[in-house]
């Protein structure tokens, strides 16, 4: 090639390579310093940095510039970095930072992840194994679950939004991704909603009925999308699917529930129903709650997971091969007709080795005695074995009788109490109560407001008047009626105490610390004794303490959850007496334990501080201390 030629092909080239991305090699937020591009949208790119002082690696995710202009596409993105911030479950991509650049590029800093989809994993085998998709489903589950109890619904529930870490020597570790489209149910009332009825968002293969056709939609839609997920793993099909959009649409709209065993022929029955009440077409019909329907998955899978795990025991070697092998030795073995030699026996030819003749020898004479080879033991003379033998009758025996015994003379007891989640189950299919919380799904919480307390003033005596009383309050906080569901959950503790433990109650206290009318009230009542010991409301304040939605709020929160610190983990600990301490030797001193916890949010939290970022503290002269300012 000529240099004419090379000075021709040069520029064209040139032409062709995409510009350098300017956000590469810059320090975002003075810390984040951006190593390369991994995505792009629509809406935004995402890139690989790592923290300068820390030296953890983080995702950034930003919003394209010709966004910027629009205000409900930044509201979206701000509204994903408060859903994902509150959060903090082990299950969902933990955000760690949100701001903007000197050019007004949005950012949102989020935990780095090495992973692949969901789709991915499932799309990598015909159908996944029974036991690891429940695994997974567990897990998603239970993310779905917190954000429900904080008011977040993802609506966008799909294999893509979920990311399956392989781990060595655990099993896989889910993270739930993508909170772009969620919804804050908790949303303040000067906060417009950013979904008009009548929008659509979502994924068609996923997306529920109500979501389908633009009406507002709750943690209902969001079940409904683990429904789909579930039956997808489960069977190795999507239950509705069509290339025709209009058409997938009207299926989930109106179509049939299709039966996960027509598919599937080996799965149970009764999973079938489970996916009736799943997929329902209305949010009424299913199940209360996400946990409720993996509670429902995993009753319908008992058998099938308990015939698998006995199948694969069935697999793998015992401690040891001899002591294996004796334990399966079958009835077929015990009497198995003697080898038959033509020379006369003698002790070795008749009794043999265990390799040879397996774990049982007829008997033989040693000395005109009846004697048996048992492995370990030799030959033994049946004088020995008869005593022996006599008494493991006896004892069994005796077993028997203490047995029968016990069952025909036992003192009758109290019957125990069920767990508090079947109990809360049983109280809302009550007639009464489920047309009520029917009301109140339906936006009407004023009349199942009435019809609950009409039913408590018919049967104050009832025995699942606490829990009656608990769903009346819950239906109270929702509708910001913080008094009077301070009041009322007082009184359904007094009458069930287990509800302490209880997170949906003691998330709705604490929402209403942030309620000048009402926060006294609730202060009162989780400072008292049948709260001491809850660690749920432990740990609910300690994520308040953080993350509460106002300073006063954090402050109440704070207070009390140093009261309970000793039921919290370390990094809470940590982080609850750094934002709580008033005095600089304790801010020294849990400092110090940060340090030796190593990297995470309570570091993250010391580093701020040590930037002059102070407004965490009760007191601000304590940034003055000389361990965090140096």
């Amino acid at each position: 090639m000529t240099d004419r030629d090379a000075q021709t092909v040069g520029p064209s080239n040139a032409l062709l390579a995409p510009p350098p991305d300017p956000l590469i090699g810059t320090l975002v937020a003075g810390r984040f310093r951006v190593i390369e591009r991994i995505g792009e949208g629509g809406m935004g790119a995402v890139y690989v940095a790592e923290h300068v002082a820390l030296h953890k690696k983080v995702a950034i995710k930003t919003l394209h510039a010709d966004m910027h202009a629009n205000p409900e596409v930044r509201a979206r993105f701000e509204r994903e970095a408060r859903a994902m911030a509150q959060l903090e479950h082990e299950n969902v991509v933990a955000a760690t930072d949100f701001g903007q650049l000197q050019d007004g590029t949005f950012f949102l800093a989020m935990e780095y992840i090495l992973g692949r989809s969901l789709r991915e994993v499932s799309s990598s085998v015909p159908r996944l194994p029974l036991i690891r998709s429940l695994k997974l489903l567990r897990q998603i589950a239970s993310a779905l679950s917190r954000a429900h109890s904080l008011g977040i619904v993802h609506r966008d529930l799909k294999p893509e939004n979920i990311l399956v870490i392989e781990r060595q020597g655990a099993d896989e570790l889910v993270k739930i991704i993508d909170f772009g489209i969620a919804r804050l149910t908790t949303a303040s009332d000067n906060e417009k909603p950013l979904t008009q009825t009548g929008m659509v968002f979502g994924t068609p293969h996923y997306m529920s009925p109500e979501q389908a056709l633009g009406r507002r939609v709750d943690a209902a839609a969001d079940q409904y999308a683990f429904g789909i997920l579930a039956f997808e793993l489960l069977s190795g099909r999507k239950p509705f699917d069509h290339k025709n959009l209009v058409e997938l649409l009207d299926l989930q709209v109106n179509g049939p529930i299709p039966r996960a065993t027509e598919f599937a022929p080996d799965l149970p029955p009764a999973l079938d129903a489970v996916f009736e009440r799943l997929l329902a077409k209305s949010p009424i019909e299913r199940y209360a709650s996400v946990a409720d329907a993996m509670a429902a998955l995993d009753e319908a899978l008992a058998d099938s997971v308990q015939r698998l795990a006995v199948a694969y025991a069935s697999t793998q070697p015992a401690d040891s091969v001899e002591h294996h092998h004796t334990l399966l030795a079958s009835s077929s073995e015990l009497t198995a007709p003697p080898t038959v030699s033509d020379a006369a026996p003698t002790v070795q030819d008749r009794g043999g080795s265990p390799s040879a003749q397996g774990t049982f020898v007829p008997p033989t004479k040693i000395a005109g005695l009846p004697v048996y080879w048992i492995p370990r033991l030799g030959f033994v003379p049946v004088v020995v074995l008869l005593p022996v033998l006599l008494v493991s009758v006896g004892a069994f025996l005796s077993g028997v009788y203490n047995v029968v015994h016990t069952l025909t003379h036992r003192t009758p007891k109290e019957p125990r109490a069920l767990p508090i989640a079947r109990r809360l189950t049983a109280v809302r299919e009550d007639s009464e109560v489920a047309r009520a919380l029917g009301l109140a799904a339906h936006g009407d919480s004023a009349s199942a407001i009435a019809m609950l307390r009409t039913r408590r003033a018919r049967r104050p005596h009832a025995d699942d008047d606490g829990l009656v009383a608990y769903h009346l309050a819950l239906l109270l906080s929702a509708d910001r009626r913080n008094t009077e569901a301070v009041a009322t959950f007082a009184d359904a503790v007094a009458r069930d105490s287990s509800l302490v433990e209880d997170e949906p109650l003691v998330r709705a206290l604490a929402k209403a610390l942030a309620d000048d009318s009402a926060a006294s009230a609730a202060e009162t009542l989780l400072h008292a004794a049948s709260f001491a010991g809850s660690r749920t409301a432990a740990r609910v304040l300690a994520e308040d303490t953080v993350f509460g939605p106002s300073n006063d709020a954090r402050r109440r929160s704070g207070r009390l959850a140093r009261e309970r610190i000793a039921l919290l983990d370390p990094t809470q600990r940590a982080r609850v007496l750094l934002r709580t301490s008033d005095r600089c030797d304790e801010l020294q001193s849990v400092v110090g334990q940060i340090a030796r916890l190593g990297p995470g949010p309570a570091a993250d939290d010391v580093a701020r501080l040590r930037a002059g970022q102070c407004a965490m503290l009760t007191r601000r002269s304590l940034c003055q201390c000389p361990t965090i300012r140096n």
